[in-house]
């Protein structure tokens, strides 16, 4: 087949996010998409492509063809006319066709789409079942805190459900291995490793059950989906957000450069580069075992497996956001008083040697690139509970925010009080977050004033 150039068959932003915003549409997640999904979904909808090596699934040229004319058929726009009526959501038109395909037989006149399709159509219902999404607090045992690395076939800690149950997901032969990297020099070290490792064929088979291995390289704002074909040993890259680059697919034997390219595209200018990376292998199960097997000959593997929580409690992420910003963001209250327990048992126990002086102190008063500590993300989200739980450690309640256009830099009784007004002004009458905010305002300043009656002793 002959390639087009990556500008004729990329998809846009637009189209990506007008696809996205259809297949999601009237469910709970269809205002949170422009937050985590395009990166993510886009990473996992490419990941599907590479699971059995059916023809079809290895075309990424003709998944983009494809999903450029169902927004066409969305939009109304299109000349075929597959369908009477079309579905008001993303996923039932692609059932519909995919009903059509099925039920078609030889002598009828082709469409559009046409059965060698199927494959890539199945794998897009399959996406709007399941989504990778790293911000989910049940992928944190897995990206932070060094879980086991074995293969577990079809697992759900970091798959995130959408609009049905798991056990509706398709199973296949695959298998799953997962590594944690936490600087550059890793990073590019493992890439090379795995290049080796793939070189390597299985000496009990004849030839390789699956012709090319997925991977999704992340960090917790940002995925890529990368894939290897183990016939020609060129590596494949399809990235969401900077979909009009040159490499966006363009098969490529060099490792090095496909290292460096996919370090520079996941760390953006504005973050430092000791950022915790997490890598999801997706692959047959006998080049799993032969991806294990190669490279337990070298020590250092072990040690790139082994991140622990220690290792990774100062890493920085997308918009200087630390773990516990993210927890309080959307973990357990159990598990940010178990967090904040390990954090100050960490402070009390630390040999000399080590510099951890005021360490709970740094973990708790952390501010993203907006000002923002962790404690005013409970008071955003009016979580009463949340913020009496960090006051209990003791934050700094005269820490500001930064400024906007809106409002001055705040302190977090200052941003208590803003929010709560703010919501009066917009109409705002839901009895339990008015009274959240009111119970955050009072026990802000009863911590306020007992500090100040603490400083003057």
């Amino acid at each position: 087949m002959v390639q087009a150039e990556a500008k004729d068959i990329a998809l846009t932003y637009e189209e990506l996010t007008k696809f996205l915003e259809y297949m999601f549409a009237g469910t709970h997640l269809a205002d949170q998409m422009a937050d985590f999904g395009h990166c993510n979904g886009f990473s996992s909808l490419f990941m599907n492509a590479m699971r059995q090596g059916e023809k079809g699934r290895t075309d990424f040229y003709r998944r983009i063809e494809l999903i450029r004319e169902l927004l066409k058929i969305k939009d109304k726009t299109s000349s075929i006319s597959t369908l009477d009526t079309v579905p008001e959501q993303m996923q039932d038109l692609i059932r519909e066709i995919v009903r059509t395909l099925e039920s078609q037989t030889n002598s009828q006149q082709p469409s559009f789409f046409v059965r060698d399709d199927l494959p890539v159509l199945n794998d897009l219902i399959s996406f709007a079942q399941e989504l990778v999404v790293y911000q989910a607090p049940e992928s944190f045992a897995a990206l932070f805190e060094g879980a086991l690395k074995e293969p577990v076939g079809q697992v759900t800690e970091l798959v995130y459900p959408l609009m049905y149950t798991p056990t509706e997901y398709k199973k296949c032969s695959l298998e799953k291995l997962s590594v944690g990297l936490y600087n550059k020099s890793e990073f590019l070290d493992y890439f090379e490793r795995i290049h080796n490792a793939l070189a390597t064929k299985p000496t009990k088979e004849k030839e390789l059950s699956n012709p090319a291995i997925s991977f999704l390289m992340g960090t917790t704002t940002h995925s890529i989906s990368i894939s290897y074909d183990t016939t020609t040993k060129k590596w494949f890259i399809a990235d969401s957000e900077d979909i009009k680059k040159d490499y966006l697919i363009d098969g490529t034997t060099d490792t090095r450069k496909l290292a460096e390219w996919v370090y520079n595209a996941l760390v953006r200018k504005d973050i430092d580069q000791y950022i915790a990376f997490s890598s999801t292998i997706f692959a047959d199960t006998v080049i799993v075992e032969v991806i294990k097997e190669t490279l337990k000959k070298d020590a250092t593997w072990q040690t790139i497996h082994d991140p622990t929580r220690n290792d990774c409690i100062n890493y920085l992420s997308y918009n200087d956001i630390r773990l516990l910003h993210i927890l309080v963001s959307e973990a357990e209250l159990s598990t940010i008083a178990n967090y904040l327990d390990y954090v100050k048992k960490l402070s009390a126990n630390t040999p000399l040697f080590f510099d951890r002086t005021n360490y709970l102190e740094q973990i708790l008063n952390a501010q993203d690139r907006f000002g923002y500590t962790p404690l005013m993300f409970a008071i955003d989200k009016a979580d009463f509970e949340r913020v009496d739980l960090l006051l209990k450690y003791n934050p700094d309640l005269n820490l500001k925010n930064k400024d906007t256009e809106q409002s001055e830099g705040q302190t977090a009784l200052e941003l208590a009080q803003y929010n709560l007004k703010q919501y009066h002004e917009r109409g705002g009458s839901n009895k339990q977050i008015i009274e959240s905010y009111s119970k955050i305002i009072d026990v802000l300043e009863v911590h306020l004033k007992l500090n100040t009656i603490s400083n003057k002793k």
